[in-house]
């Protein structure tokens, strides 16, 4: 037997009021909570644990793209890769590259450029000038 993919359709989506879980197929789910706000999980088991990936809520992610995240979820699980490490790591990785980016000696510059005009006077600006030749 086939498991159907596919069961919802954007109209159906629109339509569901009542808190609790509607199944797509493939393992994506619309969650719609106490409040009525909807979002897309992808449930999956893993080292015998149940998992719930949060894929976005409704309508920001739309139930096309919900249904392509779902996919490579699938797709990830099917390497023996856990999805929700995966993406955590990407977006660690992209903070970290963000981070390095930047330069003390940029963000200093920075800081105080931004700062200077609220001085009262010029000795705040010679001072933080001052302490900061001494980190660079």
């Amino acid at each position: 037997m086939t498991r159907a993919l596919d069961r919802l359709s954007d109209a159906a989506v629109r339509a569901k009021k009542r808190p609790g879980y509607c199944a797509d197929g493939g393992n994506l789910y619309l969650r719609v909570a106490p409040g009525g706000t909807k979002g897309w999980i992808f449930r999956f088991t893993r080292g015998g644990k149940t998992r719930d990936a949060g894929l976005g809520s409704y309508p920001t992610v739309s139930l096309v793209r919900a249904r392509q995240e779902a996919e490579r979820c699938r797709r990830l699980l099917a390497e023996g890769v856990d999805p929700i490490v995966t993406r955590t790591a990407q977006r660690h990785g992209a903070r970290l590259k963000t981070a390095k980016a930047r330069t003390f000696e940029e963000c200093a510059r920075k800081f105080i450029a931004t700062r200077e005009l609220g001085w009262r006077n010029d000795k705040t600006g010679l001072l933080l000038h001052a302490a900061f030749k001494r980190y660079v």
